[in-house]
This record gives C-alpha cells, sequence and structure tokens, in this order.
C-alpha cells in the first residue's frame, strides 16, 4: 500500500510540474503569468532580449536553446518570450524564436 501511494504521489508531482512548467522547464508559467516584470527579473535575472520601461507595454526573452536536431532543424535561437502591458503586467508567455530571422 506504501508503494502504490508513494507512486502516486511522484506521479502526481511529476504532473503538476510538467503542466506549471509547459512552456520551458525552467520557467515556472503559473507563477510568471500572475508576476510583473520587475519580479520576473529579479527571480529569473536580467533578460537576454528586450528592456523593460514602466509604463509601456512590450516584450522581454530569455534565451532557451538554439534548433540545431532533428529532420529539418531551423538553426534559430529560441526564447522564453514574455509579453506585457503598460502596467507590466504578464499578458503572454510564448516559446519564439529570434527576431530578425
Amino acid at each position: 500500500m506504501k508503494k502504490i501511494l508513494s507512486i502516486l504521489i511522484l506521479l502526481t508531482a511529476g504532473i503538476l510540474y510538467c503542466c506549471s512548467h509547459g512552456t520551458y522547464y525552467q520557467y515556472n508559467d503559473w507563477w510568471i503569468q500572475h508576476k510583473t516584470i520587475p519580479e520576473i527579473i529579479q527571480k529569473y535575472g536580467s533578460p537576454d532580449y528586450g528592456n523593460y520601461q514602466e509604463e509601456t507595454a512590450g516584450e522581454i526573452g530569455y534565451y532557451i536553446y538554439t534548433d540545431q536536431k532533428g529532420f529539418l532543424p531551423d538553426h534559430l535561437r529560441h526564447y522564453y518570450e514574455i509579453q506585457y502591458d503598460v502596467s507590466g503586467r504578464v499578458i503572454k508567455i510564448s516559446d519564439t524564436c529570434q527576431k530578425g530571422g
């Protein structure tokens, strides 16, 4: 019985982790979705692209990988992109390629 309970707890923890880190494993989407850009920068550090400016909508991005594997790799740098509104609140999270192709 203890073995089954342990397996269920590990399975539940794994599912919750996968759901909360759905865009990329290093970034907690659930936490980020409800924070401001200054809070995100405080936790994850300076973004690799984009500069946060108060009272201005925009986007910041954290480098996650360069696609060089698979049948048709795009060889582009991929970023964990966070778009925010004029109040600095997150409005969208996505995995995106470098700007300018």
